[in-house]
């Protein structure tokens, strides 16, 4: 479990641009939300009304790599003022590894 960040900069700067890619990139995640029931809710949740289709929705590398081993989007992405990120909480169960993966990345599987 952990997250993967979504810079939320357009060309180094801090930007409603990104804002809306950001959102635009978790809307196009649905399919791999857990269900409902055990989503987890961001404290400081991003704007998620400033959705706009027009802008890309091409995950971060990360989150794709994330995505193809089998991990899971526990929720909406939360604000990392911090950093200015917004950062998605991911879950990956070791049992959903497929079986390469998992004799790679575990010795005992």
């Amino acid at each position: 479990m952990g997250c993967t960040s979504i810079p939320l900069n357009v060309g180094g700067v801090p930007s409603p641009v990104g804002v809306a890619m950001a959102a635009n990139v978790y809307r196009h995640l649905d399919m791999y939300l857990v269900a409902p029931q055990k989503r987890a809710v961001p404290r400081i949740a991003l704007p998620l009304e400033m959705l706009t289709n027009e802008l890309p929705a091409q995950p971060p590398a990360l989150l794709r790599g994330y995505l193809r081993l089998g991990a899971r989007i526990l929720g909406a992405p939360c604000w990392d003022a911090a950093f200015n990120t917004a950062d998605l909480p991911v879950l990956l169960h070791a049992q959903d590894l497929p079986h390469r993966f998992r004799r790679e990345f575990l010795a005992h599987a």
